[in-house]
């Protein structure tokens, strides 16, 4: 669900390579993993890229929006899979967990952990799957 109440399908973002992260503000990995993905989301290619952040808080927007405010996370929104639907759906065992898709939709890369999203060799790997 996006943070402005709608139903979003990740199929609205087909043509794009899609990084979906599942977090949480009581995620201590997750908190610290946020800002990589920020600083990712801001030097990507809008155009070729969308790096979404579903929040599996039960309190919402209410409860994400805020926190991510304090983190100075600018260039994410607050995206919200409150009851974990889609979480459920893609098999997810813990947070935080990333799946990047390519630009038909498909899963092609699965990282239940930490990860420093911006480093090099990350964004060269996913100019790759754009290029594709």
């Amino acid at each position: 669900m996006a943070a402005n109440g709608e139903t979003a399908l990740l199929a609205d973002h087909k043509g794009k390579v899609l990084i979906v992260n599942f977090w949480a503000t009581w995620c201590a990995p997750c908190v610290k993993e946020l800002p990589s993905l920020d600083r990712l989301a801001g030097q990507l290619d809008p155009k070729h890229f969308q790096v979404l952040i579903l929040s599996n808080d039960r309190g919402g927007e209410t409860k994400a929006k805020p926190f991510l405010d304090d983190l100075g996370i600018a260039n994410l929104a607050a995206d919200l899979d409150p009851k974990s639907k889609l979480a459920r759906a893609l098999g997810l065992r813990g947070l935080p967990t990333t799946f990047v898709f390519d630009r038909e939709g498909r899963a092609i890369a699965k990282l239940q952990g930490l990860a420093e999203w911006d480093a090099p060799e990350v964004v060269d790997w996913l100019e790759a799957v754009a290029a594709e």
